[in-house]
């Protein structure tokens, strides 16, 4: 006998990048009063392994997800570098109090 939802629970979301591909990243972020996360800057390694410094950051959409139990909060951002704009995933686990950049 079979139960389904008629939903597909265990596809992977493509948006979501596994934590292997994600660096570490030292975020400066306001939260409000309703608790929401405000990324304003933030320092990565690159592969020299000097420290990158961006800023400002402009959050273009923001989510709050949960895999396999773990929050996870998903913000699509750029930052203007140089005179270029760039595009990357920011995110944050609220338990952990870390955040991870899409390389």
């Amino acid at each position: 006998m079979n139960f389904g939802t008629g939903e597909k629970v265990y596809e992977k979301d493509e948006g979501v990048l596994l934590d292997s591909e994600l660096l570490p990243a030292a975020v400066k972020c306001w939260f409000t009063v309703q608790g929401r996360g405000m990324p304003l800057s933030m320092k990565i390694r690159n592969e020299e392994g000097e420290i990158q410094t961006m800023e400002p950051i402009f959050t273009d959409t923001f989510q709050k997800l949960r895999y396999g139990g773990v929050p996870l909060w998903r913000y699509q951002c750029r930052v203007f570098q140089e005179g270029i704009e760039k595009s990357f995933c920011l995110y944050f686990y609220p338990e952990e109090g870390k955040w991870r950049v899409g390389k």
